[in-house]
């Protein structure tokens, strides 16, 4: 059977990776001096107090390579192939790192996915993925239909401030001048993988009004995603279900390794056409 394993940054439930049989592998950070492991947001005591505090200035890494080979040979040793869906290449050297742990343990039965993006659109490859393997399709066709998958994701957001995407290198794409704007907010997308600028709205409202228009209306999955911004997600769910009524939207909260480059009040929405 095909066991899928992914990492941290598309933030599963713990009930639904337990449920699923989902292996994570999780980034880290350190703030203040401490490192921590970017697991589950549910079972992080810290977690919505570090959501507090990303203002701070914080580090993130990926995972070591030694994590994804203890992953990877528990799985292989069970008898199982694996599937391993990763935060977007352009982004980290997660996906480096499941490649290379995938060549040290037994490349012929293991196929590493990147993503090209992360959070709710990641959880949806993962959920994919998952449900494929259950019916009993193999590595190679489920990594060929996840391939296929990439190019009907997107997700776009806007955050409070830029400096955290400058200050972590998320910001290659984006003009710098963007953030000397006062009174206007910066609309971002992830596009192949990388973060791009979609624009400038006029204050919050008028960035959540815009975000809501970019998606789809062929969108049949949405998921609606924050760093310590409940209140402001919970708007942006409102104005999308004026727009696309009877479609179901999922609240996703982002957590620390995400949250750190976004910067706390960013939200964003995620979707599948």
């Amino acid at each position: 059977m095909v066991k899928i394993v992914t990492d941290s940054t598309a933030y599963l439930p713990w009930h639904i990776a337990e449920m699923w049989g989902v292996m994570v592998v999780p980034l880290s950070y350190v703030m203040e001096g401490e490192m921590y492991a970017d697991e589950f947001v549910e079972n992080l005591p810290n977690c919505r107090i570090h959501t507090e505090k990303y203002q701070i200035v914080a580090k993130t890494s990926q995972p070591a390579v030694k994590s994804f080979i203890s992953v990877f040979q528990r799985l292989r040793q069970e008898g199982h192939e694996i599937v391993a869906v990763t935060l977007s290449s352009r982004l980290s050297g997660t996906y480096s790192s499941a490649c290379v742990a995938a060549k040290q343990v037994d490349e012929e039965h293991i196929t590493v996915v990147d993503s090209l993006t992360t959070v709710y659109g990641m959880y949806l490859m993962v959920e994919r993925a998952v449900k494929m393997a259950a019916t009993g399709k193999g590595r190679e066709e489920i990594a060929r239909e996840l391939c296929e998958m990439r190019s009907r994701i997107g997700a776009v957001l806007t955050v409070e401030t830029l400096e955290p995407l400058r200050r972590g290198g998320r910001l290659n794409v984006v003009r710098q001048s963007l953030s000397t704007m006062l009174n206007l907010k910066p609309v971002l997308a992830i596009a192949d993988g990388i973060i791009i600028s979609k624009g400038l709205a006029r204050g919050s409202k008028g960035a959540l009004l815009d975000i809501a228009k970019m998606i789809p209306r062929d969108a049949k999955r949405i998921g609606v995603m924050h760093v310590a911004g409940r209140e402001r997600m919970i708007e942006l769910m409102a104005i999308i279900e004026n727009i696309f009524p009877g479609i179901p939207i999922e609240p996703w909260e982002i957590g620390p390794v995400i949250g750190i480059h976004a910067g706390a009040g960013a939200v964003g929405v995620a979707w599948l056409k």
